[in-house]
């Protein structure tokens, strides 16, 4: 990577194509556009069922169903059982394609042109420490071979017109280095001038640990990668657990996700606190991506700052907090990949 060259933003007329920074996790679909005068984001849950086995949880109405050119249909629901998408090809899936079609027109970009910039984890994005240029081409050329529509024939599509891959972690670097409106954030730039930082992102499949060195234009590679442990491990930990000790057969996604956020569990009609045996489970995991921290960054005492962002590091940050002194948790940090990935798209001569 090298520090972006900025470039001049302008307003764009109606017929041309709006940045979008997505940021499609395995957990969730974040995406970030200015497209309306203002920054305005959304999350739609990784959440997507296959088959036509679904059709009775359609309604016909309203935006969530899905076909593609060979009439398999697609379902983004919570409400029906749906895939693990901790797949190793996720990224290239029709369901990835669906999930990031959905985020668009949930944003209200449904029949407009855009130019996107999304993500994959670092040890996808990198081998042997260079762009692995030929999986990225594989992402782009994938989404931009995509053959869907939306049940409803209301609801037109978005066209993507442009496509751009980050590395998971440089996106969110980027979000900290420019600001909202193209400009470079002194502070950051000179911390990256005085030394190495880390940015952890702690995601729904991996946590990817990227050190920027060289005044931000390079990543050490040594140091950076993913593993794969993330939220979606904690909601799995949670699940297995919950069973366990209220001696259930089987939970749907919305109660333990409840559970997660407000350490009750709703069953049998009752509300149960299982914020202890939540805690325990978050100790667990917040142990390993510790392990995983160690081993890449160590103390830590080489770093500037040592930044926290995705959507883990907001569950696990009264675990975390204290790990390094110069630590720093980012506001926002769900969306961090997808503003930095918006900020890069169209700030930057980055390509």
């Amino acid at each position: 990577m090298a520090k972006p060259q900025l470039a001049v933003a302008a307003s764009l007329p109606d017929n041309e194509p709006v940045f979008v920074g997505v940021d499609d996790g395995h957990f969730g679909i974040k995406a970030v556009t200015d497209a309306f005068g203002e920054l305005r984001s959304i999350y739609v849950a990784s959440r997507i069922a296959v088959g036509t086995n679904i059709e009775l949880a359609n309604s016909g109405d309203d935006d969530s169903w899905y076909e593609n050119e060979a009439g398999d249909t697609y379902t983004v629901s919570d409400s029906v059982q749906f895939m693990d998408t901790r797949l190793g090809t996720y990224a290239l899936s029709t369901e990835n394609h669906v999930l990031i079609h959905h985020a668009l027109v949930k944003l209200g970009l449904a029949g407009r042109n855009v130019s996107i910039a999304s993500g994959l984890p670092i040890s996808d994005f990198y081998v042997a420490g260079r762009p692995n240029l030929e999986l990225v081409q594989r992402k782009i050329a994938a989404l931009g071979a995509a053959t869907l529509r939306n049940r409803n024939p209301s609801i037109q599509l978005a066209k993507i017109v442009g496509h751009r891959v980050y590395a998971e972690a440089i996106g969110a670097f980027y979000d900290l280095a420019i600001d909202n409106s193209g400009n470079e954030v002194d502070a950051v730039w000179a911390q990256v001038d005085a030394g190495p930082i880390a940015i952890v992102d702690i995601g729904g499949k991996t946590t990817d640990v990227g050190v920027i060195i060289n005044g931000g234009r390079n990543i050490d590679a040594a140091r950076s990668g993913s593993a794969n442990i993330g939220g979606l491990s904690l909601n799995t930990a949670v699940e297995l657990a919950l069973k366990q000790h209220f001696k259930i057969d089987s939970l749907n996604p919305k109660q333990v996700d409840r559970a997660i956020m407000t350490g009750e569990l709703r069953v049998w009609g009752t509300t149960h606190q299982c914020a202890d045996i939540v805690d325990h489970e978050k100790d667990l995991l917040s142990k390993q991506i510790v392990q995983e921290l160690k081993r890449r960054v160590r103390d830590g005492a080489d770093l500037e700052a040592v930044y926290f962002v995705g959507g883990g590091s907001q569950l696990l940050e009264v675990q975390m907090k204290d790990l390094y002194p110069h630590a720093v948790f980012v506001p926002d940090p769900q969306n961090a990949n997808a503003r930095g990935n918006w900020k890069a798209a169209k700030f930057t001569n980055q390509g």
